[in-house]
């Protein structure tokens, strides 16, 4: 598996991922447009880092997310990690994370953090990198009608 940084010109490569895997999988309603929108905001924003996965020339997953500067460390907020859906249970989500994991600690980041959907497959899966619940933040929200 080859690994490179996530770019604006990698967008197109991996809507369809993102389409497919959501709508796919997660029961989603994305459209083509609406996952542009998303990724693009993610890869363009300040700090943004994100890695590509590549099998023989086919993006098989990605992970994109940002660096936060607090005022003793750094951080890396992951915002997404998606993988082909004939690629689940394979290994690709855990080597792209491993990836991550290393260049974040070639750059002096701290840690990582993100918000998951609270379910068993999700809590496997983050709980294998010893990720925890944190004790001392709650996700809060307001939705308009």
């Amino acid at each position: 598996m080859q690994f490179k940084r996530l770019t604006v010109a990698d967008i197109s490569s991996i809507v369809p991922l993102y389409v497919n895997y959501y709508n796919d999988v997660e029961g989603g309603s994305w459209t083509q447009e609406q996952a542009t929108t998303r990724i693009t905001q993610m890869v363009t924003i300040q700090d943004g880092f994100g890695l590509t996965a590549t099998e023989n020339d086919q993006i098989v997953g990605f992970v994109v997310g940002f660096l936060r500067q607090y005022d003793d460390v750094v951080t890396y907020n992951l915002d997404e990690i998606v993988v082909a859906k004939e690629r689940q249970n394979q290994g690709v989500g855990s080597a792209i994370l491993e990836e991550l994991f290393a260049q974040l600690q070639a750059k002096n980041v701290s840690g990582v953090e993100l918000i998951s959907i609270n379910d068993t497959m999700h809590h496997h899966f983050y709980e294998k990198f010893s990720f925890k619940n944190a004790k001392n933040h709650i996700v809060k929200v307001k939705w308009f009608s």
